[in-house]
């Protein structure tokens, strides 16, 4: 991250996750499971904290960890964990931060945290998700009382509910989603609130840039310089995917219907009258699709050129960054810690990989040749 922040060299910058960073799935099959999620949760904490982030929120499959776990992990963090709709069930007392104010090359920008209100917590769990809008609009309210320039939520809701939380809470300058794993190479605006991803994985960056004039006393209202063209890009690639789908259309059409199968135990091809259907429901949702951008692209308002304005864009972390020793050191220390996250060991060269043959007693393929036995001396 420190190499990736110096080549791109961003004015102001605040590094920040939206959830779902520590389980990587809906469930902790036992203990020893647990303990391996928990050690690779520390060691990324840990990593966050060299990186310098500045804080983040919990997904729903992170509360899976629990109260305790995750608490220690927030003690471990150099940065907030902020989550506004998280308490305690018995009590009803906030677990984590709501807010964090930072400045920013001058700015002070406010960020909040929601996550979704229906996780799939274990009945034993201690962790409540309340409504979001009503914990967002009291940490808004908060936010504003320390006048704060710019408001950020880290949100780890569906589309609908960022949709929904934009409308509601209109004072929020840009939404910074986890939970949708789109590819999205534009910001979406929802009631004059910017809405964002980082796609999945962490094999990007999401990088929303606020650009103020110089002497600008208050930023007001951002605009998206670089809509229009974000759209279009969408739409060459929508338009891109329907020629492919209306060629394979065509072939499929033209192909000779196949012979029928005698093998016995031949597996059963996809029947040609449903490959045409899929294709052709493809083209369809693809062309409503194409219509639908075409609308927006003409629909799309010319620009302030005064006004303060954001650009987003998708940093891909590519296999091209070198290797930093001391964290290949921290891996290998962690890979010790954790036995399951080792790697398998390599196939020396000079083995050969195994052969795969069918099983004893199958019929064997027409295209598969089986080695010829050697006959040796027969026994009584």
């Amino acid at each position: 991250m420190k190499k990736q922040r110096a080549t791109e060299k961003w004015a102001g910058q605040l590094l920040v996750d939206s959830g779902d960073t520590f389980v990587p799935n809906f469930s902790l099959a036992d203990e020893a499971m647990r303990k391996n999620v928990v050690a690779t949760a520390e060691f990324i904490v840990d990593q966050y904290n060299e990186a310098g982030f500045h804080g983040m929120t919990l997904g729903d499959r992170d509360l899976l960890l629990g109260a305790k776990a995750l608490g220690k992990l927030a003690k471990r963090a150099k940065f907030p964990v902020l989550v506004a709709n998280l308490v305690d069930k018995a009590s009803g007392k906030a677990l984590f931060e709501a807010t964090a104010v930072h400045t920013v090359a001058g700015r002070k920008i406010g960020v909040f945290g929601v996550t979704g209100e229906s996780p799939r917590l274990p009945p034993e769990s201690t962790l409540k998700v309340t409504p979001y809008l009503p914990a967002a609009k009291a940490a808004v309210k908060a936010l504003q009382a320390k006048n704060v320039d710019i408001i950020v939520a880290l949100s780890h809701l569906s589309d609908r509910d960022q949709k929904a939380l934009a409308k509601a809470v209109p004072q929020i300058t840009a939404i910074l989603g986890g939970q949708t794993v789109r590819m999205q190479k534009s910001a979406e605006v929802e009631a004059k609130t910017f809405i964002t991803t980082a796609f999945s994985k962490g094999k990007y960056i999401g990088v929303l840039q606020f650009n103020l004039h110089k002497g600008t006393t208050t930023p007001g209202v951002f605009v998206d310089r670089f809509a229009s063209a974000g759209l279009q890009q969408k739409l060459t690639e929508v338009s891109g995917r329907l020629a492919r789908y209306q060629k394979m259309l065509e072939r499929q059409k033209n192909k000779p219907p196949p012979a029928a199968a005698t093998r016995p135990g031949a597996p059963k091809r996809p029947n040609a009258a449903s490959r045409t259907s899929f294709y052709e429901k493809q083209i369809t949702k693809l062309r409503a699709e194409q219509q639908l951008l075409e609308m927006q692209v003409q629909d799309t308002p010319a620009v302030d050129a005064k006004a303060n304005f954001i650009k987003f864009e998708l940093v891909p972390l590519g296999k091209a960054i070198e290797h930093d020793a001391t964290i290949d050191a921290a891996i290998a220390k962690l890979r010790k810690t954790v036995p399951s996250l080792a790697k398998k060991p390599k196939r020396p060269s000079s083995v050969p990989p195994r052969l795969m043959g069918p099983r004893k007693g199958a019929t064997p393929h027409p295209r598969v040749q089986q080695p010829k036995r050697k006959k040796g001396p027969v026994r009584k």
